[in-house]
Parts: C-alpha cells; structure tokens; sequence
C-alpha cells in the first residue's frame, strides 16, 4: 500500500464589533476587530505512521486599541498535530502536541470568544506508547503508558506533568465491537 499526502492550505478573514471590549461593568468600552488567520492542514498516511497537522497563525487588528494587536508570534500560534507509529502493530507509539489560547482562572470574568481577558497561550504535550498482547482468537492484554506535559505562557497558569499507567483486557465481540475491564494508575 502506497503512502498518501494530502494538504489543504486555508485563509480566514474576518471582521467583528465588540461592545465591551474587556468585559467591563462601568467602563465599556467598543472597537472593530479584524482577524485574518492563515492556516494549512497535512495529513499523511502510510504504512508505518498516520500524520495528522493543522497549524494556523491568528492574527488579530484592533482598530481603537492597537496597543492590544495580536501581532506576536507566541500569542497568535494555534496548532494541533498527532501522529501515531507503527499503526496495526503489536506496539504503537502516540504523539500528540496543542497549542490553545485558554482562560486561566474560570472564576473571573471571561468569555470564550474575548482573548484579551484573563487569557494566555497553553502547550500542551502527549506521549503514549502501548503495546497490544494478543492471548488468544478474541482476547488480548494492552499495556500503556502516557506522559502528558503542560506548559503556560507567562507566569499565569500552573505548569505541569502527569505520568500514567495502565492495562486492560479486551474481549473482541466482533470487527467493530469489543469489551474491556481496564484499570489505570496515576
């Protein structure tokens, strides 16, 4: 089976009016924002790896408030890539890597679609091997493992890191439909 490649580059323009520009309640204050956000999505098939990337810089113009322009290059990243090896095989290996803009503290005021308000850049990392015992016709034992990383722009999250362990046996009821009893260790 041959590998297979596709890409598919995008552009976003948009324009926007906000009323309350940092969510105030006595000083509203109202601007036009325009985004433009150029992005490009890969995904790559084959034998030994699945690739799937979508990458897109989210550039955003304020035309009152340019002190706020999201122009740096560490603020407009948004990103979400995974590539799994060894795909169909006994062992797999899964990397998973994001790159978000999120709220920080979901006590305080925010909303999803303002980025200026209690908001930060987040990376977030995923490493996960597993390996599949197969123990009969119907049965197997799956072992894995997973690292996660964290990691917040600035001083305003909690960076962190998580290992965890776990197994599960799979019974195969048919092609498209299985069980398992699974325990997992963190």
């Amino acid at each position: 089976a041959a590998a297979q490649l596709e890409i598919h580059p995008r552009l976003l323009l948009a324009e926007e009016y906000n009323d309350n520009l940092f969510l105030s309640e006595n000083d509203e204050q109202v601007d036009w924002i325009t985004t433009v956000e150029p992005g490009i999505e890969l995904l790559y098939d084959s034998k030994l790896v699945d690739v799937n990337v979508d990458y897109a810089l989210n550039y955003k113009h304020y035309q009152k408030n340019n002190d706020q322009n999201n122009d740096e290059f560490k603020d407009i990243q948004r990103a979400n890539a995974s590539v799994l090896f060894f795909t169909g095989r006994p062992f797999t290996l899964r990397l998973n890597e994001t790159i978000t803009r999120e709220t920080i503290d979901e006590r305080e005021r925010n909303a999803d679609f303002n980025d200026l308000i209690n908001k930060t850049t987040v990376y977030r990392l995923q490493v996960a091997p597993q390996y599949r015992l197969q123990l009969s016709q119907s049965f197997s034992l799956v072992f894995g493992y997973s690292y996660d990383r964290t990691d917040y722009v600035g001083s305003l999250g909690n960076d962190s890191e998580k290992h965890t362990g776990r197994f599960s046996l799979v019974k195969q009821l048919s092609s498209h439909t299985e069980i398992s009893a699974n325990y997992e260790y963190k």
